[in-house]
């Protein structure tokens, strides 16, 4: 099966490799935009020299269109089959107006029972 990553027009998600958990939903506060977003599995041990403390990270441009510098977090929640929450991870960025950085989420636990996640981004309470 030819691996292809589709958007979920639903959820806004992009959603590629069939063993990958799915994103379920994407949001974000109005003023922060989060196009995107590719969840990066680790290396296994047979393909590194050491192996990396996360079992994948989760890499999201995301742009602010306000005019003034604004502090930006986003929150992954990893969910098993049932709906059942695991864990949340979370990254905090500086985004100068009209900028665009990128959050990196590290995920470190609950890789083998993950079967879906969602996105939150909002800006931080000044």
């Amino acid at each position: 099966m030819e691996n292809v990553v589709t958007m979920d027009e639903t959820t806004g998600c992009w959603n590629g490799k069939p063993h990958d958990p799915t994103c379920s939903s994407l949001d974000a506060e109005p003023g922060l935009a989060i196009e995107r977003h590719i969840l990066l599995r680790s290396p296994g041990a047979c393909c590194a020299q050491t192996t990396l403390p996360f079992w994948a990270r989760i890499i999201l441009p995301a742009r602010n269109d306000a005019e003034e510098e604004r502090l930006a977090s986003v929150t992954i929640t990893l969910f098993d089959a049932t709906g059942v929450a695991l864990a949340e991870y979370s990254d905090v960025l500086a985004l100068e107006g009209g900028e665009t950085g990128e959050f990196d989420v590290k995920l470190v636990e609950h890789g083998d029972r993950t079967a879906t996640y969602t996105v939150f981004a909002r800006f931080v309470a000044d």
